[in-house]
């Protein structure tokens, strides 16, 4: 069989280690006869898709697949449509191993020959490579095609690293494809193969199951379940469980995500789902993990869990979020800690979307429901390490106006920044304003009113408090949509904000200022 053309006809200088990357425009013949080569070869398909064809066996392939072929073994590459001139494009590194490998990975005796990708004692290898890995593999390829034609200052020495990091990054994944050793029928192979790449490209959807690829492959669920259980020694459950551990170690090995989005990354939406199956899989917390194999050296340990407890809290996940409260407990971090850089982040991080425009009152609400009921699970171990609230607050919508929309608002912001709300409910008058603050000595009075009509009631409130000798204890913030700074200024409020995280932001600033003087 010959190649329908070459895309580039530059090659490495070297006899025995040289390049190629060839467009394979004819589409499979079952009949057509194979050609074999002298030496090693490694193949990376870089573009399009069709057949690699070894052995009377035929074999699906596509981007991303790595195919070693020991030496003198016929084989070869045909395209998966013929009237698609060049629709696969295979690159090609042909090589002696003898020349560039050394000790146990040069002997084809050994079982780590070329780094064990021959272990099995088969002849053609298959992986599938991941993006990372693809980039990886293609810029060590560049990296020897460079060396072998400038031939710099030791560049055998270089030829020879970059080659060995090649061969590693291929033996690695050859683990979640398959060998392809004599006693595997063909057709089985290239149903296996199939179904790995599909899930290598859709691993982190959530709806990838069985029945998903069945019916993609246009099989019963049975046969590819026997298959699996066959060729790959576990249920197709577990393999696609372990899958998505293997790429979410590889995710918090190469970058610093919260865990809630490498676990979003993997198709897993519920996290305490993926800390349990992450902690089977590999004896160790996500955190654990990533700390063993990044330099972590100056940096806070528990600041993950509670990372995952704030994004939880801000997509208002109420029953995630207790389950990893929990488990921040369980792990000795202080409930301070766990309420404000767990759960009082997650409520800023919503308050400041939900000011910008990027999040709106139903999300609000719903990460208030998840906040209080972690707080439930939280209280306890506050009160047992006697943690006070940053600060306490009266709030009401006042006489005449029975609407609690934006005062509940505003009342969910403050508990998410810690602070003790004292809610009198809407139609509120100004002696039990005064009332209650003569009884819960409060940093702030927080009034609302939502009608032009009602707005003189903040005034009379303010008064109320100067009457009863009060005022002076106390930062009163007015706000609601008719009520302007003007209008403040006038009645003699401290502060006034024209939205609940504003109000919120204000609040924890006058409750600290209090908590320092004291």
């Amino acid at each position: 069989m010959r190649p329908s053309r070459y895309a580039d006809g530059e090659k490495g200088l070297s006899d025995t280690l040289y390049q190629e990357t060839t467009v394979f425009g004819t589409a499979y013949d079952p009949a057509a006869g194979l050609s074999s080569s002298p030496l090693t070869e490694i193949d990376m398909v870089v573009k399009g898709s069709g057949v690699h064809r070894f052995f009377g066996q035929s074999v699906p392939c596509a981007e991303g697949d790595v195919c070693i072929v020991q030496e003198n073994v016929p084989h070869g590459f045909f395209a998966a449509d013929e009237k698609k001139d060049g629709s696969l494009t295979v690159r090609r590194l042909f090589l002696r191993v003898p020349d560039w490998l050394e000790g146990d990975a040069a002997s084809p005796e050994n079982p780590s020959y070329c780094f064990g990708v021959f272990k099995d004692g088969s002849t053609i290898a298959c992986a599938l490579l991941n993006q990372n890995d693809r980039a990886e593999t293609t810029a060590l390829a560049d990296r020897i095609l460079e060396e072998t034609q400038a031939k710099r200052y030791e560049w055998k020495k270089a030829v020879r690293a970059s080659l060995s990091l090649l061969l590693i990054t291929v033996s690695r994944c050859i683990r979640s494809a398959l060998q392809t050793t004599s006693d595997t029928p063909p057709k089985d192979r290239g149903i296996i193969l199939s179904v790995l790449r599909t899930v290598d490209e859709h691993f982190g959807e959530t709806d990838l199951t069985l029945e998903r690829i069945a019916a993609a492959h246009y099989m019963s669920t049975s046969v590819i379940s026997r298959l699996f259980g066959q060729y790959m020694g576990q249920p197709f459950s577990e393999f696609i469980r372990n899958y998505r551990m293997d790429q979410a170690c590889r995710m918090l090995r190469e970058n610093d995500e919260p865990v809630s989005a490498v676990a979003r990354r993997c198709g897993i939406r519920d996290i305490p789902s993926f800390y349990r199956a992450f902690g089977g899989y590999t004896d160790m917390t996500p955190g654990q993990y990533r700390r063993q194999y990044k330099d972590v050296s100056g940096t806070d340990r528990t600041k993950e869990p509670l990372d995952a407890v704030a994004s939880m809290v801000e997509a208002g996940k109420a029953k995630d979020v207790t389950v990893l409260v929990t488990e921040a407990l369980e792990k000795g971090i202080e409930p301070a800690r766990v309420m404000n850089e767990g759960l009082v982040a997650g409520m800023t991080r919503l308050g400041e979307k939900f000011r910008n425009g990027e999040a709106f009152v139903p999300e609000v609400l719903m990460a208030s429901r998840a906040m209080n009921v972690a707080l439930s699970v939280l209280r306890p171990a506050l009160q047992r390490d006697c943690v006070q609230p940053l600060g306490r607050a009266v709030i009401c919508t006042v006489k005449g106006d029975m609407h609690d929309i934006g005062k509940n608002m505003v009342r969910m912001m403050l508990e998410g920044k810690g602070i003790e709300c004292i809610d009198l409910g809407v139609d509120v008058s100004p002696a039990s304003v005064a009332e209650a603050v003569r009884t819960h000595e409060p940093d702030l009075v927080c009034l609302s009113s939502l009608l032009t009509t009602t707005m003189p009631g903040l005034g009379d409130v303010i008064c109320a408090l100067r009457e009863s000798g009060l005022r002076d204890r106390v930062t009163v913030m007015v706000g609601g949509a008719p009520v302007t700074q003007a209008f403040a200024d006038e009645i003699g409020a401290d502060i006034y904000t024209k939205d609940a995280s504003s109000a919120a932001e204000a609040a924890a600033l006058v409750c600290a200022a209090n908590r320092r003087d004291k």
